[in-house]
């Protein structure tokens, strides 16, 4: 279950529809932020 959260931020791709670009810079930090609190969670220290 772990593994599937190794890579999690690389699936937060959002399309340019109608967010400006720092809308969407703004959802990839969320999607990394999350990244690294999921492999917190899974961290064996």
């Amino acid at each position: 279950m772990a593994l599937a959260f190794v890579d999690i931020s690389n699936y937060f791709f959002v399309p340019n529809l109608n967010y400006s670009e720092e809308d969407s810079e703004r959802f990839e930090d969320y999607g990394i932020e999350l990244s690294e609190l999921a492999n917190k969670l899974f961290d064996d220290e």
